[in-house]
């Protein structure tokens, strides 16, 4: 069968670039120019030459099995990065770092990389306080599920050993490690019994 080429002769046709640029203006024009999102950070990296930052944001289940709903790839460039840890110090919160598995609420400009017709978040800024409070809420949480288990108080129920005084040392006698291995045990309040065997490395 020979179709007819002037079958669809009154549709639009787009070229890929054509195509990833109209999807990136209607994505563009969609999303407020910062956007507030919220994940969890996975695949942190650091790129060694240009100082970007790239990562993952995702939604996981409620279960957490592993499993995610839904991600995005986040690019965090150099300027807006230095920028951020400028206002991180400002505000108090110099330690602060990202890391895989921080739950975060950052603010970004929802945009797809025209080229490759990648779909992105370029990230200008991470708020601490929602970070530091999903790591509290986190801990009541893990605290209330050792507390339902009985697991809270079970180390306090554990008798400990009996502490060993008879240690075998094998290294070289008069060794820098002899020495410093002798001078640690000599301010503890044991009376060990060292037993050497004393081996030439």
């Amino acid at each position: 069968m020979v179709m007819d080429s002037g079958m669809h002769s009154d549709m639009t046709c787009y070229s890929v670039s054509q195509l990833n640029e109209h999807a990136r203006l209607l994505l563009s024009s969609a999303f407020d120019e910062n956007t507030w999102v919220v994940g969890e950070v996975s695949g942190l990296k650091i790129h060694s030459k240009t100082g970007h930052v790239y990562f993952d944001l995702v939604e996981k289940s409620a279960e957490d099995l592993g499993q995610y709903l839904a991600k995005v790839s986040c690019a965090f460039f150099r300027g807006s990065f230095l920028n951020w840890q400028s206002l991180l110090k400002r505000d108090g919160f110099p330690s602060f770092k990202l890391t895989d598995g921080l739950e975060v609420k950052l603010q970004a400009r929802v945009d797809l990389y025209a080229k490759e017709g990648r779909y992105q978040l370029i990230v200008s800024a991470i708020d601490p306080h929602y970070s530091l409070g999903a790591i509290a809420r986190k801990r009541a949480h893990t605290i209330e599920t050792l507390q339902k288990e009985g697991l809270m108080e079970k180390n306090k129920r554990l008798s400990i050993s009996a502490c060993p005084l008879s240690i075998g040392l094998i290294t070289s006698q008069g060794s820098a490690a002899y020495n410093d291995f002798i001078s640690i045990l000599k301010k503890s309040a044991y009376a060990f019994r060292i037993t050497l065997f004393d081996a030439h490395m």
